[in-house]
């Protein structure tokens, strides 16, 4: 019982701290006209008015807005994730490819993403170059990162490839975080766990 109570007591805490940021206005472009912090309803309705997007699907249950875009010659997929109803996360991914397209497809799309954020942001924190022998089944290889304090915005940009477990296929990701949102869902996400597990504790 005591521990349900202490961790009840730092859920309270978190809490009254993550108010101010989401009900506050971001004013960090996460895609487009999209900024981050924006909610489900206005993030599904902005991407359905973007031209560039030719498809847009919405899962209210997730919350999760879904679209198609091309970046240059490359088609992708895009995805806003949202957490209490403020979008916290982009995600772009190249087309699945196997292992036969990964120097022809995947490592150029790779390139073209680092070119863009680098055009927009400045060399990358950190960058190492990945190659086919450095992937793992089923993870993500970060090959570039930018995090806030060096690009002067609130963002951190990761670009990456994906190896699935279970396929020899590959994907490029890109992922855009808006460091205030997502460490605040972390928090509270691992209160609520902690919170869970006390719970079960006294079953037993």
């Amino acid at each position: 019982m005591k521990r349900t109570v202490v961790v009840l007591v730092a859920f309270c805490i978190i809490l009254p701290s993550t108010v101010l940021v989401f009900a506050s206005e971001t004013n960090v472009k996460a895609y487009g006209n999209i900024e981050f912090g924006e909610s489900y309803s206005t993030v599904k309705r902005k991407a359905e008015q973007d031209s560039d997007m030719y498809y847009v699907g919405g899962f209210p249950e997730k919350p999760l807005v879904v679209g198609d875009i091309v970046i240059t010659d490359y088609g992708a997929g895009i995805h806003f994730s949202f957490f209490k109803d403020q979008l916290y996360q982009v995600k772009i991914n190249s087309k699945d490819q196997t292992a036969n397209y990964f120097d022809s497809i995947i490592k150029p799309f790779q390139k073209v993403l680092v070119k863009i954020m680098t055009k927009n942001y400045g060399p990358a924190t950190k960058s190492k170059d990945i190659g086919f022998a450095d992937l793992k089944k089923g993870f993500i290889k970060w090959s570039h990162l930018w995090e806030p304090g060096d690009i002067g915005v609130e963002k951190e940009i990761k670009i990456g490839i994906h190896s699935y477990a279970h396929a020899s296929e590959y994907r490029v990701i890109m992922l855009i975080n808006y460091p205030p949102l997502n460490e605040k869902r972390k928090q509270i996400e691992k209160a609520e766990d902690e919170n869970s597990i006390a719970e079960e504790s006294e079953n037993f």
